[in-house]
């Protein structure tokens, strides 16, 4: 019987050479696997886990800036370029912030054409303005995903007028790679006239809109047409659908931004295309508070099967702690509509100066006014930071564990407030999203497990 290697004896016609080198490149060709093995193994895998560290562990902003001045009798006229993006400081760095120059390239140029000296030099004292011109670029992460990352680009300028012009843009890449995402890649094929109509519905209730009422009188568009945005950007929960200034709607008009949930379009997204962890219930989440004092952003991933860990990271921005109107401390409470005992709590770790108080259901509360004192519903933390000597430049960091209940989704309410050395509380104020608590405060609101 013959055998295939009689079928093709060239194949298996080795010169001598090799047949006495064999055993040396085998084993060469093993060490090697082997050091490639040990070095993947000392670098931090790219990961669902990577999904949920906050953008600016191990990264740092650099900032180019040109300006111009001149002086004429009524006073001195400026103008001034700027371009901040986020670049790798060392090697904690997500893997994908090295990718950011490449990608902001355009914009480069574009601030390397501003040209302060130009202007200023054209500017005569019966032109000269009230106040000074400006044009500024800022390049930031908005969103990260298990697979994707998002920029957003904010560009500000003011060149003379009634007012000044601010626009931004997102950006969606593949964090492997760096590709960019367009809005038709997250859908299977014929997909998005579909997904346009699931958005226009939540849009509809997002503003309080019937499906039959019209756009332009109603909600001031242009048009009555419903349309989506050139804008969007992938997050842990859905995607975020904003709209710039006259896009739709004039100026007078805020610009629409809204929120389409994985859970209203699952079915329509490509199970190979960039965002298909969405079509896993337990992919991780988190939500960002740009708030316009702090940064907040809680992430809730799963670690075991019935374990829920929830990173909460809080930090106090640069120019609330050198203002004249410092703030000593900073409260966040997490509810937990679904659990009630503080068993539920496997485990928390905090900062050496903060205080974490579990709060179980029955227990005496007060409330919005604090001159009522009710009792507790559900499950609450209140962590309580105080910034003063703060060692870690405003940066704050709570870890807990969780036990799952069965019921699904599960939903946590967060909010934040902070205390001034008079003892004054100051809430940030919510714009939509949000829900009242039981103690009759508006609360964030972040699901997981959708």
């Amino acid at each position: 019987m013959k055998t295939f290697r009689s079928y093709f004896p060239k194949l298996f016609a080795f010169p001598r050479s090799l047949k006495r080198l064999a055993p040396t490149l085998l084993a060469r060709t093993a060490l090697v696997l082997l050091a490639l093995g040990v070095a993947a193994s000392a670098i931090r895998p790219l990961c669902a886990d990577d999904a949920i560290l906050v953008p600016s562990y191990g990264t740092s902003e650099r900032t180019l800036s040109k300006r111009d001045c001149k002086a004429f009798e009524s006073r001195i006229f400026c103008m001034r370029c700027t371009l901040s993006y986020p670049i790798a400081e060392d090697a904690d760095a997500p893997r994908f912030i090295r990718f950011i120059p490449r990608q902001i390239r355009d914009v480069l140029r574009r601030y390397k054409k501003c040209n302060p000296a130009e202007t200023v030099g054209e500017m005569t004292e019966n032109d000269l303005p009230d106040v000074d011109f400006y044009h500024e670029w800022e390049a930031d992460v908005s969103n990260v995903t298990p697979s994707t990352y998002t920029l957003v680009i904010r560009e500000a300028e003011f060149s003379g007028g009634v007012h000044g012009n601010q626009n931004f843009e997102f950006r969606n890449y593949t964090r492997k790679h760096g590709r960019p995402i367009l809005l038709r890649d997250l859908f299977k094929k014929r997909a998005l006239r579909r997904f346009k109509k699931i958005a226009e519905k939540i849009y509809r209730q997002a503003y309080g809109l019937s499906p039959t009422d019209d756009l332009s009188d109603k909600a001031g568009w242009f048009e009555n047409r419903f349309v989506l945005p050139e804008n969007f950007a992938i997050t842990t929960q859905g995607l975020e659908l904003a709209y710039n200034v006259y896009e739709v709607t004039p100026r007078a008009v805020e610009p629409p931004t809204f929120l389409v949930p994985y859970t209203a379009f699952r079915k329509l997204i490509d199970p190979k295309g960039p965002i298909a962890f969405a079509l896993d219930r337990d992919h991780p989440v988190s939500a960002t508070d740009n708030a316009l004092l702090s940064f907040l952003r809680l992430d809730l991933h799963k670690e075991k099967r019935d374990v829920l860990a929830i990173d909460l990271t809080f930090r106090i921005l640069d120019n609330v702690l050198e203002s004249s109107s410092y703030y000593e401390s900073s409260r966040i409470t997490l509810q937990f509509p679904s659990l009630k005992n503080g068993d539920a709590i496997l485990d928390y770790e905090a900062g050496d100066e903060d205080n974490v108080t579990i709060i179980p259901a029955g227990t005496p509360i007060d409330d919005w006014r604090g001159k009522k004192r009710i009792w507790a519903k559900w499950l609450q933390i209140v962590w309580q930071s105080s910034h003063d000597q703060d060692p870690t430049h405003g940066i704050h960091h709570l870890h807990l564990k969780i036990r799952l209940p069965k019921k699904r989704p599960f939903r946590v309410y967060y909010r934040l407030a902070r205390k001034n050395d008079e003892g004054k509380i100051k809430r940030d104020p919510l714009i939509e999203g949000y829900a009242v608590g039981e103690q009759g405060l508006p609360n964030y609101t972040i699901e997981w497990g959708k």
